[in-house]
């Protein structure tokens, strides 16, 4: 992994810092951890006016009934993060038990088709579970699309914790040649539809129930569709013990193996808001590409000069 060789002294060692706290509390009891942050919930808040209010328009644009509050989302938020730690380390990663992966059958026969996957996910839930429960299979890359964190050290430690079994990290500064090893021997491509690192526009936005705007991937969507991708939708599921695991839908399917803009839009909007529908309160609105829509005009800007992906797209 490549040095930032812009990253200061400050941000080293506030990287340093946080990589600390977060080995030293997966060890501390859950419940523990639950009381000392529940203050912090409270205060939070207070210091993101402008965010609570931009999720709280986003909760009363939602077309179906839900009890979402601030207190209870990050609640949740809180009880997915600690979760998360408690399965970051190898040796702290639960067995796998065929319980927690429904659907299975849609992988196995994606493999068997003999092309390149992409194991289309959202930040719904455990999420790290939708790249690490998947069975790498023998031969074949398995990378995991990973955005950079603002510290080299905190980047390397949440590639520690996905880097399992043979299974490795995409970063954006390697993301052409890493996607062309995969398209060659025929692998998988982890990633989230629900993000995306460009400034957002028209072209990568669509709208979720014709009220909330987001961001996705379209470029990379589409260079999967144009390479003969199998794109294969994975959601996280949660079971009655409070154990996580993930259901794969049926891959998508083109009629006459033609695909648009639109119909892919169509297909990424059907996906996320049958899950967000189901769980409003595991998904990740505090992404700041989700708003509601501006009546007045989109708020969106049809420049992506500025974009960090690179060309190769």
């Amino acid at each position: 992994m490549k040095s930032k060789a812009n990253e200061s002294w400050f941000i080293k060692i506030l990287g340093n810092l946080s990589v600390t706290v977060l080995c030293i509390l997966p060890h501390l009891p859950e419940k523990f951890l639950e009381k000392i942050l529940q203050p912090f919930l409270l205060v939070y808040p207070a210091f993101r006016k402008k965010h609570i209010k931009r999720m709280e328009d986003c909760w009363k644009a939602l077309p179906f009934k839900n009890q979402l509050t601030i207190r209870k989302y990050y609640q949740s938020r809180l009880r997915i993060f600690l979760k998360t730690l408690a399965e970051h380390e190898p040796k702290s990663q639960g067995k796998i038990t065929e319980d927690l992966i429904k659907g299975e059958r849609h992988y196995k026969e994606a493999l068997e088709e003999n092309r390149p996957i992409i194991l289309l996910g959202l930040h719904l839930g455990l999420f790290e579970n939708l790249h690490r429960l998947p069975t790498k299979p023998a031969a074949r890359p398995f990378g995991i699309l990973t955005t950079e964190s603002f510290s080299e050290s905190l980047t390397k430690y949440m590639a520690q914790g996905r880097e399992q079994d043979g299974k490795r990290v995409i970063l954006r500064s390697n993301f052409s040649n890493e996607v062309k090893k995969i398209i060659r021997q025929r692998g998988i491509l982890a990633m989230m539809v629900d993000q995306n690192p460009e400034a957002k526009s028209e072209e990568n936005s669509l709208l979720l129930w014709n009220k909330i705007s987001i961001c996705y991937p379209r470029r990379i969507l589409e260079l999967a569709m144009r390479n003969n991708f199998l794109i294969l939708p994975v959601s996280t599921i949660e079971k009655n013990d409070s154990r996580c695991g993930i259901e794969f839908d049926e891959p998508w399917t083109f009629a006459e193996g033609k695909f648009s803009r639109e119909i892919i839009k169509e297909k990424v909007r059907n996906f996320l808001e049958k899950n967000i529908e189901g769980a409003p309160e595991l998904w990740n609105w505090s992404y700041g590409k989700v708003s509601v829509l501006n009546r007045t005009g989109t708020g969106l800007t049809n420049s992506i000069e500025n974009s960090k992906l690179p060309q190769f797209l």
